[in-house]
């Protein structure tokens, strides 16, 4: 899957779950070691991934989360749209 190859190619993220329908990562934050908990959600039969993002303290992380998953979100449409080229 597309998506947990660019999860393991990130050295911050750690896969803690992955099944056919769930994944479930911690990204660690360099400066301070903070961790965020990201889990992704595969409903069946559908094309669409559910993301939830959240820090495990405090209340603002300066759009860190947001941040990131814009990023692999880009990532990610970019590996598809290669795929579907190469087909």
């Amino acid at each position: 899957m597309a998506l947990v190859q660019l999860l393991k190619a990130n050295r911050r993220a750690e896969i803690i779950e992955d099944d056919e329908a769930y994944i479930h990562v911690v990204f660690t934050i360099p400066v301070f070691g903070f961790k965020d908990d990201v889990e992704f959600y595969f409903p069946a039969d559908t094309q669409m991934i559910h993301f939830r993002s959240a820090s495990r303290v405090g209340y603002w992380d300066l759009w860190a989360n947001k941040w990131r998953m814009h990023r692999l979100y880009k990532k990610l449409s970019a590996k598809i749209e290669l795929a579907k080229k190469d087909r």
